[in-house]
């Protein structure tokens, strides 16, 4: 039971805007998204349930996001990013390991932030 531990990073990349990254040079402008997520890290901890070769889990983590502000000039209609936030929210995920040698294994999961996800592992101390 003493390694029935894991670890899980993982990152999102997204962002609806492609913008340049700097504010708008002028003031006529729209703000047209306060919110726009362009991407996140973060790392999970697992606790792992063994029965045969297939391995149940739960795991909580935490990860960090950027938000963007975008604004769209009214002049040139080129999109602009405003400004930059960073956010941490807590994430829990679970999901199913099978063990397909002494060091492979493959799973499936859902987590709060990535959604449903595959994994691949690799078993170091084996």
């Amino acid at each position: 039971m003493k390694n029935d531990w894991g670890f899980e990073f993982g990152g999102l990349l997204s962002g609806s805007y492609k913008t340049h990254t700097y504010p708008c040079p002028h003031s006529s402008y729209a703000i047209i998204d306060n919110n726009d997520s362009i991407g996140g890290l973060g790392a999970d901890i697992l606790k792992l349930v063994p029965v045969g070769k297939l391995s149940p889990y739960i795991g909580v983590g935490v990860y960090w996001y950027q938000y963007q502000v975008v604004a769209k000039s009214t002049v040139t209609g080129y999109l602009y990013r405003q400004s930059l936030s960073t956010r941490f929210c807590l994430a829990y995920s679970a999901g199913s390991k099978i063990q397909l040698s002494d060091r492979w294994e493959f799973g499936v999961g859902y987590h709060s932030e990535r959604g449903i996800n595959v994994q691949v592992g690799y078993n170091f101390k084996k």
